[in-house]
């Protein structure tokens, strides 16, 4: 993962230095929402994990 990120910024910086700028609606909206998706997921796996490692801490939650 953090290879492939590395590697698609050493390519922005090589080949796309002429193009810059903020990406069209049609592809901000969807990152967005895939950023959204990633913090309700990770938000749910750190509460899971607080509750089975410290029973009763969050009783409430089902």
């Amino acid at each position: 993962m953090y290879l492939a990120a590395v590697a698609g910024l050493a390519y922005q910086m090589v080949f796309a230095r002429k193009r810059s700028g903020a990406p069209h609606w049609s592809v901000i909206i969807p990152l967005a929402l895939f950023v959204l998706a990633f913090g309700i997921d990770g938000t749910n796996s750190y509460l899971y994990l607080i509750k089975e490692t410290y029973p009763g801490a969050l009783a409430r939650i089902p």
